[in-house]
């Protein structure tokens, strides 16, 4: 359960660090041809990779969640068991 939590939060920010260094990248090559396709590209880029770090992100801790559910179910089940068991033996 931390781990992807971690993984999430490690996820989100290189995805963040790596779409502004392609916005800033894509900028400067724009600047030095001359002409603005490059930063366009580059902006493009920088969108992509910020939706697709946040659907990641979220994904993830959806994923963290969804495991720690499973394991609090499962401790419910056994507990509701043993106390059941506990009235059968008592009756």
């Amino acid at each position: 359960m931390v781990v992807f939590k971690l993984v999430a939060w490690v996820s989100l920010i290189v995805s963040l660090i790596a779409s502004v260094t392609f916005l800033i990248q894509f900028s400067l090559m724009s600047q030095q041809l001359g002409t603005s396709v490059p930063a366009f590209a580059g902006f493009t880029l920088f969108i992509a990779f910020v939706a697709n770090g946040f659907f990641v992100f979220g994904s993830l801790l959806a994923i963290s969640e969804l495991i720690r559910l499973v394991f609090d179910i499962e401790k419910q089940i056994r507990v509701t068991r043993d106390k059941v068991t506990e009235v059968r033996h008592a009756a």
